[in-house]
């Protein structure tokens, strides 16, 4: 975890700090609510911690209700964002195709009689 030098409040901090305002919600509130690591959320709005984990990002997104690009981008991750894309990507495509391969094993019989015939 990457951390700030002492008196700079990183970018990530006024965020939060912002949006807890808005919000109207102290730490507290907002980690009972959204099951968030009230220590973390400190340690993020003292600017000690500036690097998150993809579940900590969308955790705070969902919370603060803000696109989780906004914080990726802070922290300088938007890497995660592409990657997260493409997992959803690769399994919308997997769960097509192995729908389709089920269509056919139902229409040409059960699966280990397709299986032995094959081998």
């Amino acid at each position: 975890m990457r951390k700030t030098e002492m008196n700079e409040q990183s970018q990530l901090s006024l965020l939060v700090c912002e949006r807890l305002q808005q919000l109207g919600l102290k730490q507290s509130e907002f980690c009972r609510m959204t099951g968030f690591d009230q220590g973390l959320l400190s340690k993020i709005q003292s600017s000690i911690i500036t690097n998150l984990s993809l579940e900590s990002v969308l955790r705070l997104s969902v919370g603060l209700r803000i696109p989780p690009t906004q914080i990726l981008g802070l922290i300088d991750r938007l890497d995660l964002h592409e990657l997260v894309l493409t997992a959803y990507e690769a399994e919308s495509e997997g769960l097509m195709g192995f729908q389709s391969d089920i269509g056919s094993l139902a229409s040409a019989g059960s699966v280990e009689s397709n299986f032995f015939a094959k081998a």
